[in-house]
């Protein structure tokens, strides 16, 4: 697939259970957290619904076919899983005088749960939180240090990797995008996917190396932070407190996600850049401007419950997060092989 490697550094030594992953879309439940109550009102219909076995946009071309509407009049906040059963909203532009019959969509794989109005389309990146419900069948292995890795979990969060579906199947999203940085025409579609895929690699990259270096949650890396639960970040400038800070888990250590910076790049930024040119130099070429995110994510009420051969997990990630990231720390999965 290339020379890039998408297998990244365990903040908690490497899993030593495996277990079945999602032998049934009901094995990976997730329930999709707005944030804010639509309106009421509005020509823009906001639909609840759940979906088993089938993605996100291939459902809002259904919600578009069913209204009479164009693919673009639909919205929703994230794509979500297919090989799952997942709860999620979307919106479609429908003049208040009209008022398609949503149930009449009701069927195996769909399931209409909620309708009402806002005045807003709904916009990519806007809910707060995902709800995930999972269950790992027949694990096997060290049980003590599983346990030992959820309580390190809970107490000190675990890496904010991007997923590896981020750089398509293989991998080969990554080789794709640089022919596309060396001259190749992609669809607009594609360049989406490719500029993400490079961008997220070198995001995971550095957060792996930061974990081999022991400094994923140390206050010497960008500078930068976030607030524990939000998308809201600092500089941390005039505060001598954040490493207690980060040890109490109310902030975050924050990661590059590479394009054009107005500042003077760190040392850790540099030697990226010279690792990895084709990657850095295509990306700010293509406009996009420096970012960051969160090095690390704490799930929010996190649970476990053994049932026989089974472990069920419960917890909540905010937006952008991954829960694969989560399983990965603890288990080597067996999967079903439908992503």
């Amino acid at each position: 697939m290339s020379d890039f490697s998408i297998d990244w550094s365990f903040a908690y030594g490497s899993p030593s259970t495996q277990a079945d992953f999602k032998r049934e879309c009901a094995d990976f439940i997730v329930t999709e957290q707005l944030g804010f109550e639509p309106s009421g009102a509005g020509e823009h219909v906001f639909i609840w619904l759940e979906k088993t076995g089938c993605n996100t946009q291939w459902v809002a071309d259904q919600l578009a076919r069913h209204a009479g509407v164009a693919s673009r009049e639909v919205g929703f906040s994230g794509l979500k899983d297919r090989q799952a059963v997942t709860r999620q909203w979307f919106s479609v532009t429908v003049h208040p005088s009209v008022e398609p019959d949503w149930h009449a969509l009701d069927n195996d794989e769909l399931r209409i749960l909620q309708v009402t109005r806002h005045l807003k389309k709904l916009k990519r990146g806007v809910h707060k939180s995902n709800q995930f419900d999972i269950r790992l069948r027949h694990f096997e292995g060290d049980r003590d240090k599983l346990l030992r890795q959820f309580e390190l979990i809970k107490r000190q969060g675990f890496p904010n990797y991007f997923g590896d579906q981020r750089f398509g199947r293989q991998g080969n999203n990554l080789p794709a995008a640089l022919r596309m940085f060396a001259g190749a025409r992609v669809k607009r579609q594609q360049r989406s996917h490719y500029l993400s895929a490079a961008r997220s690699w070198l995001f995971n990259h550095s957060l792996s190396q930061y974990i081999e270096d022991s400094r994923w949650l140390t206050a010497t890396n960008t500078g930068r932070y976030f607030l524990a639960g939000t998308a809201s970040q600092f500089n941390g400038d005039g505060e001598s407190n954040l490493q207690a800070r980060i040890d109490a888990g109310d902030i975050h250590p924050a990661g590059v996600m590479w394009g054009k910076s107005r500042h003077e790049l760190t040392p850790e930024q540099k030697a990226v850049a010279e690792l990895y040119p084709a990657f850095c130099q295509g990306l700010e070429q293509a406009g996009l401007s420096m970012e960051f995110r969160a090095l690390r994510e704490c799930p929010m009420d996190f649970t476990w419950t053994e049932e026989g051969e089974d472990m069920v997990l419960s917890f909540a990630l905010g937006r952008g997060s991954y829960a694969t990231a989560l399983l990965r720390e603890c288990f080597t999965w067996r999967s079903s092989g439908a992503e």
